[in-house]
């Protein structure tokens, strides 16, 4: 059974559990570790699925962040894709830069 992307859902869960272990189970944002908190964990896009649908699954492309984090991330994806459409920075080692930036101005 295929679903977004060609990808089965086995295979989807396969690559964020990946991104969660190469991340060490951290919230890239607020740095807890998810396997000790009761909030739901996602992964985040780092450059949002519907500008790269190409990266869509791609690791590099992909944070661990606690569900709390994820929502004010959210929030603020505002912020960053302006940035990123005005000055048409499309790397995704320049996008971790901006997140930074952001992360300690928002104080995430």
């Amino acid at each position: 059974m295929s679903s977004t992307y060609g990808l089965s859902p086995r295979e989807i869960q396969d690559i964020r559990e990946e991104v969660r272990f190469r991340d060490k189970y951290i919230c890239y944002f607020c740095g807890r570790d998810i396997r000790k908190i009761s909030l739901k964990v996602s992964i985040h896009h780092i450059i949002p699925k519907c500008f790269l649908k190409e990266k869509h699954f791609e690791k590099d492309n992909l944070i661990t962040i606690c569900y709390q984090c994820h929502n004010k991330l959210e929030k603020l994806n505002y912020k960053l894709l302006s940035f990123v459409l005005n000055t048409k920075i499309w790397r995704l080692e320049d996008v971790g830069k901006i997140i930074k930036r952001i992360k300690e101005e928002e104080k995430i």
